[in-house]
């Protein structure tokens, strides 16, 4: 069973309008502070504040896929 960080990573592969948003952001925090100007405040059904989160690990992907 994949983490809640990979699901997130995975789900923002498979959406093009994620992973597009995601080529023009700097980090995480600009990621979602992007997708919570649209409503959203959550991916896979995991919130964005969800404590279980490797922030870093989803800083490095945001950074390598911009």
């Amino acid at each position: 069973m994949l983490n809640k960080t990979s699901t997130i990573i995975n789900r923002i592969q498979a959406v093009d309008n994620f992973l597009n948003l995601a080529y023009f952001c700097a980090n995480w925090e600009e990621f979602i502070q992007e997708l919570e100007e649209w409503g959203v405040y959550s991916i896979a059904k995991i919130d964005f504040d969800d404590k279980e989160l490797n922030v870093d690990l989803l800083d490095q992907f945001i950074n390598q896929e911009g």
